[in-house]
């Protein structure tokens, strides 16, 4: 995303990682460099997050906050629940690569949620909750039909992007 103006999503997104993690800093206990180690990316990477040069994946926002209650400063659930909407909102705004890595990871989601009902609906022999199991299937079957074809769509559009592309108009 080097060379693209910055998207006030994103800026917003980084803006708000910074802020969640400022009081460590601050406290002179830690530096930006160990996020990016014990978050296993670069330095660079931290700092392009931090600016809203680059959008976060979901996986930093966890190692953030775990980073953060390792130095003393947790963040609170709905601090966490933040951080990740901005940076739904700030991937679903971002460049196409963005869209398509956000819908996977819904898509990742939802079969992670369908797994989890599934393994402890099995367990059970109510038939409450064998129902609802039904109805879980069912949406979420609906909700990985729609993400699909939305990524689907996605694809399409960055294929059609490349196609597109006048190599003459490139040099």
């Amino acid at each position: 995303m080097s060379g693209r103006p910055v998207g006030s999503e994103a800026r917003r997104y980084g803006e708000a990682l910074r802020a969640a993690v400022q009081a460590v800093l601050d406290s002179g206990t830690a530096r930006q460099h160990q996020i990016a180690k014990e978050a296993h990316v670069s330095p660079t990477a931290v700092s392009r997050y931090f600016s809203g040069e680059r959008v976060a994946p979901d996986g930093f926002v966890d190692s953030l906050a775990a980073f953060a209650s390792r130095h003393g400063h947790p963040l609170a659930p709905e601090v966490r629940e933040e951080l990740h909407r901005l940076r739904r909102t700030a991937e679903a705004a971002g460049p196409l690569s963005a869209r398509l890595r956000h819908a996977q990871e819904q898509i990742e989601q939802l079969k992670k949620k369908l797994a989890a009902a599934e393994e402890t609906a099995l367990g059970s022999h109510d038939t409450a909750v064998l129902e609802a199991l039904e109805w879980v299937r069912g949406d979420t079957a609906q909700q990985l039909v729609t993400l699909e074809g939305r990524l689907e769509e996605l694809t399409e559009e960055g294929d059609l992007a490349v196609v597109h592309v006048d190599p003459r108009q490139e040099a």
